[in-house]
């Protein structure tokens, strides 16, 4: 298997350097880019696995690449690095479609984990896609029924699995001695 490609976009050749050093060493394939211009040309022409993108860039912001990114494939994992960090940009970030939000100076051990987290929960959501059943939406699942929901619904049956609400013959019978009811059990068991 190959390494996973991470786009780093920063307009700091030298956090953009030290970030890639550090990426390339831990086993990520790593392609830069200076602004939200050649960010846009490098993500389509690598299709990268992950994006990091600085926030602030000289020619405009991470959150106009986003969209466009997520459009191009929504599989990338993405996350915004900032040297101003607040709680509305990571909120406004995250709404819009990034996966994790850093602030600057990041450490790089934690970009690292946050970057294989999100590349395994990326693939494993493809895997799980891959492996569901592709169905008509027109046409009813013989076990689901038309809606997709697998619980039986009958006139009448309000309860979990199409069973009747209400008491159960056995289940909620109170514990009474005598015959044909059910016994405690004792406890702690004798022997």
């Amino acid at each position: 298997m190959s390494a996973p490609t991470i786009l780093l976009v920063d307009d700091h050749e030298s956090i953009r350097v030290a970030i890639a050093d550090f990426l390339e060493s831990s086993g990520f394939e790593v392609v830069t880019a200076a602004g939200v211009a050649e960010a846009r040309s490098t993500f389509r022409a690598r299709m990268p696995d992950a994006a990091l993108l600085d926030y602030n860039l000289a020619d405009g912001d991470a959150l106009q690449l986003l969209g466009e990114m997520r459009a191009l494939d929504p599989a990338c994992a993405i996350v915004i690095l900032t040297g101003q960090g607040s709680i509305d940009l990571a909120v406004r970030a995250m709404q819009e479609g990034a996966d994790h939000f850093l602030t600057k100076p990041v450490e790089l051990p934690t970009l690292r984990v946050v970057l294989a987290r999100l590349l395994e929960l990326k693939r494993a959501q493809r895997t799980h896609e891959a492996a569901a059943p592709r169905q008509d939406p027109g046409e009813a699942d013989p076990f689901l029924g038309s809606r997709g929901d697998p619980t039986p619904r009958r006139p009448g049956a309000a309860g979990a699995r199409g069973r009747p609400a209400g008491p159960h013959p056995r289940r909620d019978r109170e514990w009474q001695g005598g015959a044909g009811a059910l016994d405690p059990p004792e406890w702690p068991p004798e022997g």
